[in-house]
C-alpha cells in the first residue's frame, strides 16, 4: 500500500478551502501569501485524510516491528525446530508500504536475528545489523540423506560468512553438529561475546553403535569463550570438567550418557555458584560411585546454590542418582524442582527426595509447602489410566492473598518388571510419605484426586491426616466415599482439628454417612474447643446430594452448592 494520497482537481484550483471539516489546527491561506502556505496546507490535509494508524511516528512502528520480531522467534524450547522465521517477517514488513520498508532498512535491530542458512541472507544481515549484537540460529531439524550434501555445503557458506563478524556474536543456536566441518570451523578463533550456546548432535554423524552422541575433546571452549553463561547440550558429550562450566548461569543436558560417576557432576556444581537453572534430562552414568566417593559424599557439607530458582530431571536413569543430586545440594527457598521419572515398585519419595538429612541444610523449600495436591492413577489420552502419580506443590509465602508459586512438581511412574511386585502400589508408598516421611509444618490446603481403597483404605488415609494437623482446607475429588470417615471425631482421634472447609466434587458419599461426621466434629470440637463451630461445605457435582440433605447439613455447616 503506498502512502501517496490522490487529491482532486478542484481542491487544487481552490485558492481558499473550506474549513468545516479539518481539525481545529488546520486553516487555509489564500495564494497571494505564498506557494509555501499552499503546500503546507495540502500536506496537513493529506495527513488527516490518512487512516490514524499511519499518523503515528517511525519511532513508534519501529518499536512495534522490534516486539513483533522478537515475538516470531520467542519461541525458545530446547534443541527444536520451530517458530517463525525473523527474516522473514522482516521481508513480509517491508512489503507493506514504502514507508515501512524504510523504517525496516534503518533499523539495525531488526536485522540482528541471522536463522536463514543462505550465504546472501546471512551477509544481508550483517551488513543491515550494523554494529548490533548477533542472535544466530542455525536450527534445521532432520534432514533425510538425499538432502545433506546441498544443504551441508550451504550451511558451511554461512558460517564462513559469520566468522567475519565472530566478535558481534551472543548467541549460537546449531544442530546436526559435525565436529571437523562445522564446529570445529565456529571455534577456531574466539568468540569474545558468546553469552548463550545451544548444540545439538541428534541428527549429526552415526558412531559405530548406531548412536547420534558427539564427543567434544575436553577444554575445547577454554579460554574462547570467557563470557559463555547458558550452556545447552544434547546428544553432544562434552566431559565434565569444572573448568569447561565456570561462570554459568544455565547449565542444560540431555540425551548424554557419561563415562563417569555422578562425583563428576557435583564438581561442576561447586564450580558454578552462579547458577540459576539446572536441567538434567535423560542423562545416564556409566560408572557407579566408588567407596571412597560415596564415603567422601557422606561427610561432604551440601553445596551452597543461593541462586538456583529452576532444577528440572526428566528421566535419568537411577533413583540413586537422583537422590545424590538432591541431597548434596542447599539451593534457596524459592527453589522449583520439577522430576518426571520412572521409579522401580519399591522406591518412594524417601529413596528421591533428602529426606534422611535436615532439609535445613539441603532442601528448606519441602518445609514450605503451604498446598499440596496429589493426583493419582493420571489420565493418559487414548489408554485410560496411568499407573502414575502427579505431586504439585505450592507456597504463598504466609499469606492468603500472596500469589501461589510453585516449590515441588513430580510425576512418577513404576518400571514395569517381571520381578516380584512390592505389596503396596506406587501411589500407596508416595501417599505414605506425606506427612510421616515428608515433613510439612506449613501445609494448608490438600487437594488429592482419584484415591480408593486399592491405594490407600480409609485407616491409613486416617493416619496420614494425624501428620497434618495445620491443615484447613482438604478437597476430595473422585475419591472413595469411605475416606470422608477418616474425618470422624471420636473420644480418642481428632484427625485436621484445624479444618475450615471440607470440598466434595463427584463424590458419591450418602447424606447420613458425611452428616454424621460433620456433627462429630463440630459437637466434639465445640466440647474440646479444637475445630470451628460451623464448618465450610463445598460440594460440586455431588449425586447422592437432595434438597433435604443439604438442609439438614445447614444445621451444622455452612454449605456451598457449586455447579460442575
Amino acid at each position: 500500500m503506498d502512502d501517496a494520497i490522490v487529491l482532486c482537481a478542484a481542491d487544487l484550483g481552490e485558492s481558499q478551502m473550506s474549513t468545516s471539516n479539518l481539525p481545529n489546527n488546520a486553516r487555509t491561506a489564500p495564494l497571494d501569501r505564498g506557494i509555501d502556505l499552499r503546500e503546507e496546507d495540502l500536506a496537513r490535509r493529506r495527513n488527516w485524510q490518512l487512516s490514524p494508524i499511519y499518523r503515528l511516528p517511525n519511532e513508534t512502528f519501529g518499536h512495534a516491528f522490534e516486539l513483533a520480531y522478537l515475538a516470531s522467534v520467542e519461541k525458545d524450547s530446547d534443541f527444536e525446530e520451530g517458530g517463525a522465521s525473523a527474516m522473514e517477517l522482516v521481508q513480509n514488513i517491508s512489503l507493506v508500504s514504502k514507508r515501512w520498508r524504510e523504517i525496516v532498512l534503518l533499523n539495525p535491530r531488526l536485522w540482528s536475528i541471522i536463522d536463514f542458512p543462505n550465504r546472501p541472507a546471512v551477509e544481508t544481515c550483517i551488513a543491515r545489523s550494523k554494529n548490533v549484537p548477533l542472535q544466530i540460529r542455525l536450527i534445521s531439524g532432520y534432514i533425510p540423506d538425499i538432502e545433506k550434501p546441498p544443504r551441508k555445503e550451504a550451511l558451511k557458506d554461512s558460517i564462513s560468512a559469520l566468522m567475519t563478524c565472530i566478535d558481534r556474536w551472543q548467541s549460537l543456536s546449531h544442530d546436526n553438529l559435525y565436529m571437523t566441518e562445522t564446529l570445529g570451523l565456529i571455534f577456531a578463533h574466539p568468540v569474545p561475546n558468546l553469552e548463550t550456546l545451544q548444540l545439538d548432535a541428534e541428527f549429526g554423524p552415526e558412531s559405530e553403535d548406531g548412536e547420534t552422541a558427539l564427543t567434544i575433546p575436553d577444554g575445547f571452549f577454554n579460554g574462547k569463550v570467557p563470557r559463555l553463561r547458558r550452556l545447552r547440550l544434547l546428544s553432544c558429550h562434552l566431559p565434565l570438567n569444572p573448568s569447561n562450566y565456570a561462570n554459568l548461569m544455565e547449565l542444560s543436558l540431555s540425551m548424554i550418557e557419561f563415562k563417569s560417576s555422578m562425583s563428576s557432576l557435583l564438581g561442576v556444581l561447586t564450580a558454578c555458584p552462579s547458577l540459576e537453572i539446572l536441567r538434567l534430562h535423560y542423562i545416564s552414568f556409566i560408572l557407579s560411585l566408588t567407596k571412597a566417593e560415596s564415603s567422601a559424599l557422606a561427610n561432604m557439607s551440601p553445596i551452597d546454590m543461593p541462586r538456583l530458582r529452576e532444577l528440572s530431571i526428566v528421566h535419568s536413569v537411577g533413583h540413586d542418582n537422583m537422590h545424590t543430586i538432591l541431597a548434596s545440594i542447599h539451593p534457596p527457598r524459592s527453589l522449583h524442582l520439577r522430576m518426571v521419572c520412572a521409579i522401580s515398585r519399591v522406591v518412594d519419595l524417601y529413596n528421591i527426595l533428602p529426606l534422611h538429612k535436615d532439609l535445613e541444610s539441603t532442601f528448606q523449600s519441602l518445609l514450605d509447602i503451604e498446598e499440596l495436591a496429589i493426583e493419582f492413577r493420571v489420565p493418559s489420552p487414548g489408554s485410560g489410566e496411568l499407573d502414575a502419580c502427579d505431586i504439585r506443590a505450592v507456597s504463598r509465602g504466609g499469606s492468603p492473598d500472596r500469589p501461589p508459586y510453585p516449590l515441588m512438581t513430580l510425576r512418577l511412574f513404576p518400571i514395569e518388571s517381571d520381578e516380584e511386585p512390592a505389596e503396596d502400589s506406587l501411589g500407596a508408598r508416595l501417599f505414605h510419605n506425606i506427612g510421616r516421611d515428608l515433613r510439612l509444618p506449613q501445609l494448608k490446603a490438600l487437594k488429592i484426586a482419584r484415591l480408593d481403597p486399592e491405594i490407600v483404605s480409609p485407616s491409613a488415609f486416617a493416619d496420614v491426616l494425624d501428620h497434618l494437623p495445620s491443615i484447613q482446607l482438604l478437597e476430595l475429588i473422585s475419591c472413595s466415599p469411605g475416606l470422608v470417615w477418616a474425618l470422624t471425631f471420636t473420644s480418642s482421634r481428632r484427625p485436621c482439628p484445624s479444618l475450615e472447609t471440607l470440598h466434595l466434587e463427584r463424590s458419591l458419599v450418602i447424606d447420613k454417612d458425611l452428616l454424621a461426621v460433620i456433627e462429630s466434629r463440630v459437637t466434639e470440637g465445640a466440647q474440646k474447643d479444637l475445630a470451628p463451630l460451623r464448618l465450610r461445605l463445598v460440594l460440586v457435582d455431588c449425586s447422592t446430594m437432595g434438597q433435604s440433605s443439604v438442609l439438614k447439613l445447614g444445621e451444622y455447616a455452612e454449605v456451598i452448592i457449586k455447579p460442575q
